[in-house]
C-alpha cells in the first residue's frame, strides 16, 4: 500500500536535485529549475519539506549541486566570452540554509563542480584546461599544468582528483586521500553520479572505499581505493550507467528488460527481475523498488508485491529522471522533468 508524502511541480523544468543522505524523510535539499545552460532558479528544502530559500537567477546562469547534496554553486554571468559565448562571473556557493558560504574569483564556463565541503570548485575552461579554486587558501591552480598531488576534488572524499596525461587527456585520478603518499594515484579517463563519457561510467563507492568502472565493449571492473583491480564482473553493461545501494553493498545492474541485484562482497547475483519497461532502485535491504507506469513493485528474494497508485502515473510531457530511496527502504522519491513525488511504502 502506498501513501503520498510530498509533491511539488516546477513548470520551468527540473535540471538537478540534491539529497543529504542523513535525511530519513527523503526531502531533497536542493532543486535546480531550468537546464544545464540556463538555470532559472534554485530552491532549498528544509526537514519539513518546505521551501526555506529560493532565488531566481539571471538568464543563462549555471548552477551545480555538490555530490553530497549540501551545497549549490551558482554562476550568474556578468559578461560572456566573445568567441565561445561562455558566461563570465564569480561562483557563489550556498549552504542548505541559503547562506553564501564562499565566493570564488572570476570564473567562466558552464562546466564546473562543487566540493562536498562547499569550499572548492573545479571547472574546465573553453580551452579544456582543468582549473581548481580553493577558498581556504584563495589559491587557483591549472590542474593540467601542476604536478602537485595535494590539489584534489573534495578534501578527503577519497575519490576524484582531476589530472592530465600526455597519453589520455582529462583524467580522473582515484586514490584514498587519507593515505599520506598518494603520488601514484590510479588514473582513469574522466567519467557523473558516477562520472561518464562515451566509453566509461565511473561509480564511486565511498562507504566501502572502492569504485566500479563500466567499460565500453567490456564488463564491470571493481577497484579498491588505491586503484588495484579486485574483480571483473561478467555482465555486458557496455559502458552504461550502473548503480548501487546507499550502503554500497550491492550493485543494481540494469540490462535491457532486466534489473539485476549483485552482492559486491560475495560476488554473487542474488536477485533479478524482468518488469519491462520500468525504472528501479535497490534498497539497503537487498530489495528492488520497481516502478512501471502507475504501479510500484517491491521485489525481494521471497516475494513480489505490487501496488497501484494514481499519483505515480506520468502526466503529459513528463519523463522520469531518477528514483531515490531512503536508508530504511520504506520511502521512494520519484523525480521527473517537472515533478517530484515522495511516497510512503506501507509494508505488511
Amino acid at each position: 500500500m502506498l501513501e503520498l508524502v510530498w509533491e511539488k511541480r516546477f513548470d520551468g523544468g527540473i535540471f538537478d536535485v540534491g539529497f543529504n543522505k542523513d535525511r530519513e524523510q527523503l526531502y531533497p535539499t536542493w532543486i535546480i529549475e531550468g537546464s544545464f545552460y540556463d538555470a532559472k532558479a534554485i530552491y532549498a528544502i528544509n526537514d519539513q519539506g518546505e521551501i526555506s530559500f529560493a532565488k531566481g537567477l539571471k538568464k543563462l546562469s549555471a548552477a551545480r549541486i555538490s555530490r553530497n547534496g549540501e551545497f549549490v554553486g551558482v554562476l550568474e554571468p556578468d559578461s560572456f566570452t566573445k568567441k565561445e559565448a561562455e558566461p563570465v562571473g564569480s561562483v557563489k556557493i550556498y549552504s542548505e540554509q541559503g547562506n553564501v558560504v564562499h565566493k570564488t574569483n572570476q570564473c567562466w564556463g558552464y562546466w564546473f563542480w562543487v566540493s562536498p565541503y562547499g569550499d572548492e570548485i573545479i571547472m574546465t575552461t573553453p580551452w579544456v584546461h582543468y582549473w581548481f579554486y580553493s577558498s581556504l587558501t584563495d589559491k587557483e591552480v591549472y590542474l593540467d599544468k601542476t604536478l602537485d598531488t595535494k590539489y584534489f576534488f573534495g578534501n578527503n572524499l577519497k575519490i576524484i582528483a582531476w589530472r592530465n596525461s600526455k597519453d589520455v587527456p582529462n583524467l580522473v585520478s582515484v586514490y584514498d586521500t587519507t593515505v599520506e603518499s598518494h603520488i601514484k594515484g590510479f588514473a582513469i579517463p574522466s567519467a557523473s553520479y558516477g562520472y561518464t563519457n562515451y566509453n566509461y561510467f565511473l561509480l564511486p563507492l565511498p562507504e566501502v572505499h572502492k569504485f566500479a568502472l563500466s567499460v565500453k565493449n567490456g564488463f564491470i571492473k571493481l577497484y579498491n581505493g588505491n586503484g588495484k583491480l579486485e574483480k571483473i564482473i561478467d555482465y555486458p553493461v557496455d559502458g552504461r550507467a550502473i548503480f548501487c545501494s546507499q550502503n554500497n553493498r550491492s550493485f543494481h545492474i540494469p540490462l535491457k528488460g532486466t534489473h539485476i541485484l549483485y552482492d559486491i562482497e560475495s560476488g554473487t547475483e542474488i536477485l533479478r527481475t524482468e518488469i519491462f519497461p520500468s525504472h528501479a532502485v535497490v534498497t539497503n535491504n537487498a530489495e528492488f523498488l520497481v516502478l512501471k507506469e502507475d504501479s510500484l513493485y517491491l521485489v525481494s528474494q521471497k516475494e513480489v508485491l505490487g501496488s497501484k497508485f494514481n499519483i505515480l502515473q506520468k502526466k503529459n510531457g513528463e519523463e522520469r529522471i531518477l528514483l531515490k530511496t531512503n536508508q530504511a527502504g520504506d520511502k521512494l522519491c520519484i523525480i521527473t522533468n517537472y515533478r517530484i513525488v515522495i511516497v510512503d511504502i506501507l509494508r505488511k
